[in-house]
């Protein structure tokens, strides 16, 4: 079975809210003021058994195919967007193509390609909408942000000034939120690290315009080892690792570090505003969870080369006291915050919670185990998945949303 999901959180790493006021909904949630930062403590939710919104059974519309034409042989599709019209663009990294398909799943036409040219791609990343009729890519490998209108006509690329990083996502007034890759200020000491990091705001030209607060960054396992009398450096990505998450949210961005069960609202200026917080279950990390997981790690090696390198990982690696208290998080449409629920690998169902744009605790609405949520909408969920045969889909689930 593939890891698909777990390496895409690596890849991807650094890595809300609206209203619904029915009368018969309660709100379990105190707020106040601590030195003008509102917090905003949720202590059940909101909805009940019969208003909670849930995912049709099955997905209305798939995109992939284990063979055929290639444009739907999909390849680390990892980034997907549904524009307003219902015409879906596809980030397939595989290729460093972006991939336009109708509203039925129907292949329209391809933009970029591998290469250094205009509108090519060295290492796509991810593809976000940006103001009202156009789209921002970003390409990972020299960092690159590429604009383009909704049709995937090339309009402009820029080198953002900070040279290190990864784009998170576009302001309501066209400026871009960076995410600064770790920076050491002494040489690491082997084990478990977590450098800081730091977020900057640039402007659409890829200028720095404010910079931001400095948050934990991703969490690595950091390891000195020789071969052939040549020591070298590894940084693997160890057991239940911390990272802080992001999502803009129209002239803010939301940021949590999976250290506790709070995630900040910032505005523009990396001003805090809100903290947003919620009861969480017990984290304590037992003998089951270290025996699953390395179990699970020893389960997806395909050959001797691979199990070597996953029993010297494993015997390497120290466990937390505690699992992160978060798994991603995104803002959908309506400006409601989706929190991801920490996932284990290997359990069956996820489970994402919804903030409404008081930052009240709505409920959570339960997603398969393999499908890694990309975008939610009004009424619909994107997202991409993969089957037994290593099949990857960009999917689309309808959202209910009892009345």
């Amino acid at each position: 079975m593939r890891t698909g999901i777990t390496c895409a959180t690596a890849i991807l790493g650094w890595l809300l809210c609206g209203c619904h006021p029915e009368a018969n909904r309660r709100h379990d949630s105190a707020v106040r003021d601590s030195a003008g930062i509102a917090i905003v403590e949720s202590v059940a939710p909101a909805w009940g058994p019969r208003d909670a919104w849930r995912l049709s059974n099955e997905p209305t519309l798939r995109i992939g195919q284990a063979e055929g034409d290639p444009p739907y042989l999909l390849l680390d599709a990892w980034s997907a967007l549904r524009l307003p019209g219902g015409t879906i663009v596809v980030a397939n990294a595989g290729t460093e193509e972006l991939r336009f398909f109708d509203s039925a799943g129907r292949y329209l036409k391809t933009a970029g390609g591998r290469g250094g040219g205009p509108g090519e791609f060295m290492n796509l990343v991810w593809v976000y909408p940006f103001g009202e009729d156009s789209l921002v890519a970003w390409d990972d490998s020299p960092p690159r942000i590429v604009i383009l209108d909704r049709s995937g006509t090339f309009g402009r690329s820029v080198r953002p000034a900070p040279h290190g990083g990864v784009l998170r996502g576009a302001f309501a007034d066209g400026s871009l939120l960076l995410a600064e890759q770790a920076r050491w200020s002494v040489a690491p000491r082997e084990g478990r690290i977590r450098p800081p990091a730091r977020a900057y705001r640039l402007d659409s030209l890829g200028r720095v315009a404010d910079t931001l607060p400095t948050f934990p960054g991703t969490e690595f396992h950091f390891a000195v080892r020789e071969r052939g009398g040549v020591a070298g450096r590894s940084f693997t990505p160890p057991p239940f690792g911390r990272r802080t998450v992001s999502a803009v949210a129209g002239h803010g961005f939301y940021a949590g570090s999976q250290d506790d069960f709070e995630i900040g609202y910032y505005d523009e200026h990396g001003t805090l505003e809100t903290l947003v917080r919620w009861p969480g279950p017990d984290r304590s990390v037992t003998p089951d969870h270290i025996a699953n997981y390395q179990r699970h790690r020893q389960d997806n090696v395909r050959n001797e080369d691979q199990r070597r390198r996953v029993a010297r990982y494993l015997s390497e690696q120290t466990y937390p006291d505690l699992l992160p208290a978060f798994g991603g998080m995104l803002v959908d449409a309506a400006g409601n915050l989706w929190v991801e629920a920490y996932h284990l690998d290997w359990e069956a169902t996820r489970r994402w919670m919804v903030f409404d744009r008081a930052h009240r605790m709505l409920g959570t609405v339960e997603v398969p185990a393999g499908l890694l949520v990309l975008q939610v909408g009004d009424d619909f969920v994107l997202g991409w998945t993969w089957d037994e045969l290593d099949v990857e889909s960009i999917v689309l689930y309808g959202l209910i949303k009892p009345q």
